[in-house]
């Protein structure tokens, strides 16, 4: 057998078998019908809570570098929902997060507007449209206490 050739099949396996362990340890099928993992759950809420957290904080900076740097996680979580939210099959209670994600749009695209119109109470009022969807999500069981 060709020497590269042994080196290709060496390097798949170790791949391979690689893939396979972050799969077991880290991650979860958002494609199975009977998820094992719960992960997601927390990880979706917490995603959510955070941009909540910091759209609220972004109501109150005054100093443009620092509400541009909010901005910009504000919409990496918004993303990072989205895309997480897309993944869902069908979870009885998760299309709650189908409305906050674009109540968590609508309020970034506000952001975007409000340091050319100095327009704060827009800014409170969407904050608090985003915050009403957020107290509509699901929460995870590991949340609640018992």
């Amino acid at each position: 057998m060709d020497n590269r050739n042994e080196n290709n099949i060496e390097d798949n396996y170790l791949r391979r078998l690689e893939e396979d362990q972050l799969r077991r340890n880290h991650q979860y099928d958002y494609f199975s019908k009977n998820l094992e993992h719960y992960e997601w759950k927390r990880d979706l809420y917490m995603i959510s809570n955070s941009l909540v957290n910091i759209a609220y904080s972004l109501c109150s900076v005054t100093e443009q570098n620092e509400y541009n740097h909010y901005l910009t996680t504000l919409k990496h979580l918004s993303a990072s929902i989205t895309v997480m939210r897309e993944r869902i099959i069908s979870y009885r209670g998760y299309e709650k997060y189908l409305e906050f994600s674009l109540k968590s749009q609508q309020f970034i695209q506000v952001c975007k507007e409000v340091p050319s119109h100095n327009n704060q109470v827009k800014l409170y009022e969407f904050f608090e449209r985003l915050l009403d969807a957020f107290e509509e999500l699901p929460i995870p069981d590991s949340f609640r206490s018992h």
